[in-house]
């Protein structure tokens, strides 16, 4: 993108900072944060009145999403052993609200399904709570498709969420340009 997506304005902070206020809405057991490249410039940059958060840093980013989510989720298992389920959550779509991840969070409590994932589009992705059960695919993970694999594996046993309207995420800079203009000109 030629910056640092992370970094990039949005509402009153950046872009990993409104992701990060939005998950700590929801008042999580554990909030793990994964940073891979330009970690240091990354870090100092965030700010929070309480450092209720345990940042990971990736040396290996390069491998991929995927590479990411197994080492937040190894944290998360090795950390908590009571831990039910994982809420996975990405920096670039800052149209999520903690409202709709409560929704999330709301619909696993039932207990009915392995996965609850956002959909759009035909398709299911992040955000996404995976049962514990299945964590430990997650941890296998190793490539830049992140966790659509096992998405499709479980594909009988995910309840999804419509999420059309939020799941607009920032790939490029024309991508950040039109969602910032279209957010923040309303």
């Amino acid at each position: 993108m030629g910056k640092i997506k992370q970094l990039l304005p949005w509402k009153d902070s950046f872009l990993l900072q409104h992701a990060l206020r939005t998950v700590k809405e929801v008042d999580p057991d554990q909030l793990v944060l994964v940073l891979g490249a330009n970690s240091d410039k990354i870090r100092p940059m965030l700010h929070f009145d309480d450092e209720t958060y345990d940042v990971i840093e990736n040396p290996t980013w390069e491998k991929g999403l995927g590479n990411s989510i197994s080492i937040g989720v190894g944290h998360v298992l090795s950390t908590n052993h009571a831990v039910d389920g994982i809420l996975i959550c990405l920096g670039d779509q800052p149209l999520i609200t903690s409202v709709y991840l409560q929704r999330l969070i709301d619909q696993f409590k039932t207990k009915k399904y392995s996965i609850i994932a956002s959909s759009y589009t035909n398709r299911v992705g992040v955000p996404a709570i995976f049962n514990r059960s299945i964590c430990h695919e997650l941890v296998q993970l190793n490539s830049d498709t992140g966790a659509k694999d096992i998405l499709l594996a479980y594909k009988d046993d995910i309840l999804r969420l419509d999420a059309q309207e939020l799941l607009e995420d920032i790939d490029t800079p024309e991508e950040y340009e039109k969602l910032y203009q279209r957010f923040h000109n309303t």
